[in-house]
């Protein structure tokens, strides 16, 4: 591990022996070594799968509670977003517009599968 100090406390780097990514905390540098040893010593308690971070096990974790709930139907959803495009089912919004035609889309990857296979374009 290196450690260069440019004056400021905060501007520390920590290197990486292994592949030369650096960060500015200690603790981030061993979160991330744990990536080369393949050391995973967070467990879902739902399904068992391994994390190398406790931050990834979290974010695991929202897929089994799905914290969000559509009022309408009752489905739960991991992510807000989610939650968030799933309402325009409801409601009917199709917020993306084709450049080309004007045809409106309630998911952005909708209007893009269509510009490219009907106006051939990305």
């Amino acid at each position: 591990m290196n450690a260069e100090a440019h004056g400021n406390p905060q501007d520390r780097r920590f290197e990486c022996t292994f592949c030369c990514k650096s960060f500015n905390r200690k603790d981030h540098l061993y979160t991330h070594y744990r990536d080369h040893k393949g050391e995973k010593p967070f467990v879902c308690v739902m399904c068992g799968k391994r994390f190398g971070a406790k931050c990834y096990l979290t974010y695991h974790l929202l897929f089994h509670i799905k914290p969000f709930a559509c009022d309408v139907c009752g489905k739960r959803f991991a992510c807000k977003w989610e939650l968030t495009r799933h309402l325009r089912i409801h409601t009917g919004e199709k917020p993306y517009k084709c450049f080309v035609c004007e045809k409106v889309f309630a998911h952005i990857g909708s209007r893009n599968r269509h510009c490219k296979k009907i106006h051939n374009k990305k």
